[in-house]
């Protein structure tokens, strides 16, 4: 039992006692969230003795099926492996009054971080970094579509269909303020929740398509938040969409005529001086960087087998 653990849910429980429920949330290698909700009478023992999950829910394509081919699913039993919640990520849901969210970390059986969260292989990452005198700092942007979600099974999207008149968009302008005019309250929901739950979005910006924009999330030194940060802007900017009858897809070739969505990744490498790393003299930037270039050119070919 971690009494800072303890101490942190007593206190949220206290400041909002109209919360019912609370989503227990575990990204999954596809950065879905899975997860359980649970009513507030239950949420003090979570923070005590933990939850179980079963091993495999990192084990699932996009659609909920088990990838037997990762070891975690049938064959190995499928075994149920205990959780906590990771500390201040307990969250209000801004959408529903009533619930809160909180992030949960898996321990294996000998109490040590369990191997197949994604989690845990992005800190044995940073810890290498850590070791060497380093940091990385991250910054995310991510793009999607929003959709009409009125359509029939195995339709493919369609535009979204504009507030004002329910016409159906038709045009998309690069950095075009008109366009984040049309979808005003839409955006400005989203920044609302962000701020609620500390994730630090920095700016949106109409893109090349139809319904596409960009939201910026602000660099953080710890590449681990920043990940946490993208996957539950996610779930926001779903959610949000949903309340003013449209569907976000972060699909990354969802129309095949138009310009495809994309999530980048701003890395700087900072040494114990705090100095950048990549930065160089002149545009080549610094040796550093160049061979960090040529380390994501050389494995593009294993690597493309997770990008796809």
């Amino acid at each position: 039992m971690n009494p800072k653990l303890t101490h942190e849910v007593e206190i949220f429980l206290k400041k909002y006692p109209d919360i019912l429920e609370f989503d227990l949330l575990l990204p999954d290698s596809n950065a879905v969230l899975r997860g359980k909700r649970i009513k507030r009478e239950k949420i003090s023992s979570i923070f005590q003795k933990g939850m179980y999950f079963p091993a495999s829910v990192f084990a699932m394509d996009v659609t909920g099926e088990t990838m037997e081919e990762t070891g975690l699913g049938i064959e190995t039993g499928d075994r149920d492996i205990l959780c906590f919640p990771l500390p201040k990520t307990l969250k209000p849901v801004p959408w529903e009054k009533q619930r809160a969210q909180l992030l949960l970390r898996m321990f294996g059986v000998d109490s040590k971080p369990f191997y197949g969260n994604p989690r845990e292989v992005l800190k044995s990452v940073l810890d290498k970094f850590f070791e060497s005198g380093l940091k990385a700092v991250v910054a995310l942007e991510i793009e999607f579509y929003l959709t009409d979600p009125r359509r029939k099974k195995n339709q493919p999207p369609q535009f979204v269909r504009l507030p004002k008149n329910d016409q159906i968009e038709t045009e998309g302008n690069l950095y075009s303020l008109s366009s984040l005019d049309i979808h005003e309250s839409f955006l400005k929901e989203i920044s609302i929740a962000s701020s609620l739950q500390n994730i630090p979005v920095d700016t949106a910006l109409s893109e090349l398509s139809p319904g596409q924009f960009e939201i910026n999330l602000h660099h953080v030194p710890d590449a681990i938040s920043a990940c946490d940060h993208a996957v539950l802007l996610k779930r926001i900017i779903r959610r949000i969409a949903q309340k003013y009858k449209m569907e976000a897809t972060f699909m990354a070739k969802p129309f095949i005529d138009e310009a495809g969505s994309g999530m980048h990744v701003h890395l700087s490498l900072l040494n114990e001086n705090g100095l950048n790393l990549f930065q160089g003299k002149d545009s080549l930037g610094s040796i550093e960087l160049q061979y960090s270039i040529e380390g994501l050119r050389s494995t593009l070919s294993e690597s493309m087998l997770i990008y796809a």
